[in-house]
């Protein structure tokens, strides 16, 4: 990603439902998404493999249970591997702005 690229992450467990609007959403204002899957036993794969550009990616979590503290290491080292404007989101969380630029 270059330095004027924008960047979402994004941690899911069993959220297919609510990633389906999240996805539609955010595909419209973010160059790139990352998408971290706790274990997701619903169809959160299919959602985001339906709704999803196929540049962003979908990745099952490092992290054996969610914890905070891992969580967010695993957050920042995809951070550091981006360019740009990064933003953590949950799925419940929608970034409203008409133009990031």
């Amino acid at each position: 990603m270059n330095d004027s690229s924008t960047s979402v992450i994004c941690t899911v467990r069993n959220d297919a439902e609510m990633l389906r609007f999240w996805l539609r959403h955010h595909r419209r204002i973010f160059d790139y998404g990352a998408v971290i899957d706790y274990s997701s036993t619903d169809d959160t794969m299919t959602v985001f493999q339906q709704e999803a550009p196929p540049h962003w990616t979908f990745s099952t979590s490092r992290n054996r249970n969610w914890d905070f503290w891992l969580c967010d290491e695993e957050i920042m080292s995809i951070e550091t591997t981006l360019g740009g404007w990064k933003m953590a989101l949950n799925c419940t969380e929608f970034l409203m702005h008409h133009n990031l630029s």
